[in-house]
């Protein structure tokens, strides 16, 4: 190729249909012909290339090579090469490259590079690029059903034509390593059209790791030219083919060619496979003591036929919030957030302490540079209302602090006459306002084994450093340097704080890889340091420490790539298109860890689901392992991106790693009320409260958050006019509920964050059931350690419930048996079970198995009490 840079051709790309393609050029002076010979080869991000033979033709000055390349979306997002200004992976697509050589092989040839940016060709909205959502020159939509299939061997997909771009076409799709591109099954050939298709391979014995699903367009299943659409040109530059050197941001090193038949750029898809960490079977026997043991799956199960597990919903508690902004001092912020909630048994009535009011004024706030929307949610009053039933509140005037020079109000303080405030109670980190950020007493060095001895968890503290609350320099010793966003473990003894390991636990970024977080926790490091927040249930992040078994662990979210029809143009206010997933990292000595993919949006949830928290749900004011470390519910939060709503779903676990959800049969844990209600989206579902209801049976109440707008329209509620809001959010237009610019400003106006009550009978989250009216099941074996058995249980006319006493052989006790069972029917949280002339006591201390058999009935839980 020529090197001498007048030879060199300039070259500019022309989009002239979905599959052809067009680079031009100045005709190079003294290159005679009208035609000559032509050989492009063409580069993806991910270093995947092909070697396509063309003619240029001369057009007066100008030369054009046509060729056939679709230029399909390959989904090399977050680049390893290149990092933003806080030295992140940016969300990026990687370039695709083009080589041209003119002439004949043994002539000298001359060549041109030109390097394709996705995210300039692809086109932006209100300057957030579509690349990352809906590729305007992309015609294939694929998606795998889960970013990490974590429960099933089973990789399922699907894919379409975008029947208004291209009608269809052919294609071949298979899976292939992105460490050597290796083929790991054998391809599927696939005739497209716009119906969407599902297809799977079975994955047993892959390895755990990374993978990309390839798509590529078969030459012989190419449609005819036609169509058209805008190009756009590109700059020059870039490697050439065949150098070994340009193997894609992202890539491994050197060139991918591509199999012979397809065509034009492969469609890359990135998933995970993850090895099922399933938990231990019970112990044999197994020991519940006087736990409940909760009808969620079949863990507990030897054997049982023809039954379900179903989940339950709870209920609201009234058609309203606790407490709405109704009073003068509650006037400024748009949400009215629930400090804590309690019930007073003596005085049978409940307590809910709540933040109210502007602090907008205080200067002190924008001098730590909290700025626009934030000091919207800096609250200045806490407040009291108070109930007898949970249905109707009253704001008592308490005459306690002065307002407008009154005490005739519900205040129980004012906050701005504080040293310490918090900004941002509404998520999961505060803003500190004191005038010293972080105590500068505490020293930070790495943890020398040889000098310090053993590490001791229960000092055990994890801390992301930030910038803005940064200590000095010489607070870090040793060589502890931490950057912005890096998450770190540490033992603390006294003011000196060890970090445990000798690179951060994680670092703030994106993408799929384990080591990247997206949003920041603390533990507590800091005696009356705001910034080390403990991390509350159901925010974005969850840590925990199990002091059983000296572990900590921390829920946190990696990002995946929003891929259509996943991808949602106006979610890009955050400026990337991410599907936030979840994954979990464990230590037990702080100094190694370990982590894996929690769950994932799937086939069962709405397109565009993106995990947005998770929290324990525990009895109030108690840590998680509230049935005596056997069972660990939780709380996921789903965000739809498609109708921008918010609802939790019940998530299990045995061992705080390996966690289930129901499948087709999902049914969030509260409904969301109409649009427009207080109500639209409901989180927050964590802690409940243990009461006694109206019929004397035991019930939870659960304090939760509704919104009364579309979750993300908040952010333009400050707009002063139609036209600030649609030069501010201009991508609004394209949600799926749009009608009018003034409809969608009036909704975001009206937003209000306010706090409700649910309720359900004890227990009751989800219950097994027969499928066809009788059904039944035995549990392992186990040991009484009590008197007497309870069941929580519902039947329907003509049903019951029966329990049978086997030995651990499987023999029934005498006068035990399912015949000698009085049969339950009716609806008890804690019944019971009575035989006619045996007691259940006569087994205690005996290791024993239950044979239940439910007919029309619904068992929620069941318990040995002492």
């Amino acid at each position: 190729m020529a090197r001498n840079p007048d030879a060199a051709l300039r070259l500019a790309f022309r989009h002239d249909d979905y599959f052809h393609k067009a680079l031009t050029f100045r005709w190079p002076a003294g290159l005679a012909g009208e035609e000559i010979p032509a050989r492009v080869c063409a580069r993806q991000p991910h270093g995947f290339s092909q070697e396509i033979d063309a003619v240029a033709r001369r057009q007066g000055e100008e030369g054009e090579i046509t060729f056939v390349y679709p230029l399909l979306d390959e989904g090399c997002y977050a680049s390893r090469r290149s990092k933003d200004v806080e030295g992140r992976a940016p969300w990026g697509m990687g370039r695709y490259r083009f080589e041209v050589k003119l002439g004949a092989e043994d002539g000298v040839p001359i060549g041109g590079q030109l390097s394709l940016d996705p995210n300039g060709f692809f086109g932006a909205i209100g300057g957030c690029r579509l690349a990352q959502v809906d590729s305007v020159h992309q015609f294939i939509e694929c998606c795998p059903a889960r970013l990490a299939f974590i429960d099933t061997p089973v990789i399922s997909f699907t894919i379409r034509t975008l029947p208004e771009r291209v009608a269809g076409c052919e294609a071949e799709v298979d899976v292939v390593r992105p460490t050597d591109r290796g083929r790991v099954c054998d391809p599927i050939a696939v005739r497209l059209d716009g119906e969407a298709q599902h297809h799977s391979f079975d994955a047993t014995g892959w390895a755990r790791g990374e993978y990309w699903l390839r798509v590529r367009v078969r030459g012989s299943g190419m449609p005819a030219p036609g169509g058209g659409g805008e190009g756009g040109a590109a700059a020059n530059g870039g490697e050439g083919c065949g150098t070994g050197s340009n193997a894609g941001e992202g890539g491994a090193p050197g060139a991918a060619e591509q199999p012979a038949g397809s065509v034009g750029a492969c469609l890359l898809r990135q998933f995970f496979v993850e090895v099922p960490r399933r938990p231990a079977r019970p112990h044999n026997p197994l020991r519940p003591g006087h736990a409940p043991l909760y009808m969620v799956d079949d863990w507990i199960y030897e054997r049982s036929a023809g039954l379900r597990h179903v989940p339950d919903q709870l209920e609201p508690v009234s058609d309203g919030p606790i407490a709405d902004i109704d009073r003068p001092w509650e006037q400024g912020p748009d949400h009215l957030p629930i400090e804590s909630f309690s019930y007073d048994a003596e005085q049978r009535q409940f307590h809910a302490l709540y933040q109210a009011g502007p602090l907008s004024g205080d200067s002190r706030l924008w001098e730590i540079g909290v700025r626009s929307t934030m000091t919207a949610y800096s609250t200045r009053y806490l407040c009291l209302a108070v109930s007898s039933d949970g249905v109707r509140w009253e704001k008592p005037e308490l005459g306690i602090v002065e307002f407008d020079g009154s005490k005739r109000n519900n205040i129980l303080r004012d906050k701005a006459g504080e040293e310490e405030l918090l900004s941002g109670e509404f998520d999961s980190f505060p803003v500190p306002v004191k005038e010293r950020l972080l105590p500068r007493k505490y020293r930070y060095r790495f943890y020398d084994p040889d000098h310090d001895g053993p590490v001791e968890m229960d000092n055990y503290v994890f801390r992301v450093f930030l910038d803005e609350t940064m200590e000095g320099e010489e607070q870090f010793e040793g060589g502890f340097r931490p950057k912005h966003r890096d998450f770190w473990g540490f033992e603390r003894r006294g003011d000196t704080f060890l970090a445990l390991t000798r690179k951060p636990v994680l670092t703030g970024g994106r993408g799929m890889h384990l080591k990247h977080t997206n949003e920041r926790a603390s533990t507590y490091p800091f005696e009356g340091d705001p910034m080390a927040l403990f991390q509350p249930t159901g925010r974005s992040t969850c840590t925990y420490y199990h002091r059983n078994s000296k572990t900590f662990f921390y829920y946190y979210r990696p990002d995946g790539p929003a891929y259509p029809p996943n991808g949602k143009p106006y979610y890009l206010w955050h400026k990337v298109a991410a599907i936030r997933t979840r994954a979990v990292a464990w230590t037990r000595d702080g100094r190694h860890w370990e982590r894996c993919y929690m769950t994932m949006p799937d086939e069962h949830d709405p397109p565009g689901t993106t995990l947005y928290g998770f929290g324990f749900i525990t009895p109030a004011g108690q840590q998680a392992g509230g049935t005596d470390n056997q069972l660990f519910f939780g709380g996921l939060l789903n965000w739809d991106l498609t109708t921008q709503r918010m609802r939790q779903h019940l998530m299990w676990s045995r061992d705080l790693i390996n966690w289930q959800k129901f499948g087709a049969n999902r049914r969030p844990l509260l409904e969301n009320g109409p649009i427009g209600a207080w109500n639209t989206s409901c989180s927050g579902l964590s802690s409940y409260h243990a009461v006694t209801g109206a019929d004397g049976e035991e019930e939870w109440l659960f304090p939760f958050t509704g919104s009364s707008s579309r979750y993300m329209l908040g952010v333009a509620r400050e707009c002063a006019s139609v036209e600030e809001l649609r030069e501010k959010f201009p991508y609004f237009a394209l949600v799926s509920y749009f009608t009018t610019w003034e409809e969608i400003l009036e909704e975001a106006r009206n937003t209000r964050v306010l706090t409700g009550l649910a309720r359900c009978r004890a227990g009751r989250l989800a219950h097994v059931e027969p499928v066809d009216g009788r059904g039944g099941f035995t549990t392992l074996p186990m040991v009484v350690e009590g008197s007497r058995l309870e069941i929580n249980a519902a039947t329907d006319d003509g049903g019951a419930v029966r329990v049978e006493v086997q030995d651990g052989e499987g023999n029934p006790f005498p006068e035990l048996g399912l015949v000698d069972c009085a049969p339950f029917a009716g609806d008890r949280v804690a019944h019971q079970v009575r035989w006619r002339r045996a007691r259940f006591a006569e087994v205690s201390r005996r290791v024993v198995r239950l044979r239940f058999e439910l007919t029309g009935a619904r068992l929620y839980a069941f318990r040995i009490a002492g």
